[in-house]
């Protein structure tokens, strides 16, 4: 019985009747990378902004508690820092794309 279904799903294929698309909308490797990036880079634009809010309501609401506040601005220092090294990923590729001629 397995046999059998096993032969009538891959007929299709062996006539051709079915093709397989590709899922990933990329053509080559290098586009595949730089299509993640970019995701991560749109990713890191919509919440990096999030973040600073974030770490500028435990500034504020520290109540001259310097722990809170040291946590407030390293939340915020982090946010950006993680925000630049994003926005640089994706230059990069450019960099490298010039000096490897790809």
């Amino acid at each position: 019985m397995k046999k059998l279904i096993l032969m009538l799903l891959f007929i299709p294929m062996v006539i051709g009747a079915a093709t397989i698309e590709n899922p990933i909308k990329s053509e080559s490797f290098t586009e595949l990378f730089e299509a993640i990036i970019k995701w991560i880079t749109d990713i890191a634009v919509v919440i990096a902004p999030l973040i600073i809010v974030y770490g500028g309501f435990l500034h504020i609401t520290s109540a001259g508690d310097p722990a809170k506040s040291s946590q407030g601005k390293k939340v915020i220092l982090y946010a950006a820092i993680g925000l630049l090294v994003a926005l640089l990923a994706k230059s990069l590729i450019g960099i490298l794309k010039e000096i490897v001629v790809i």
